[in-house]
């Protein structure tokens, strides 16, 4: 059984390009350009998550935020 823990797979929006990273100074990062299904597209950059999974939470709550009409 594989496994992934990359939750950007479960987003509900369409992913055109994303990069993780990590550094002590910055923490945990993503990066990503999605676009919704009205095709508007946003550009969203995560810093400094502290905790594992912390990035994609916050990525997920500034998305919907952005998409919401």
């Amino acid at each position: 059984m594989l496994e992934n823990s990359n939750s950007i797979i479960n987003m509900p929006y369409a992913v055109l390009g994303s990069k993780t990273g990590f550094t002590y100074e910055a923490g945990r990062c993503i990066s990503m350009k999605v676009k919704n299904k009205n095709n508007k597209e946003v550009i969203a950059i995560i810093m400094g998550a502290n905790l594992p999974g912390a990035q994609w939470k916050d990525g997920m709550s500034l998305l919907d935020a952005a998409f919401a009409e």
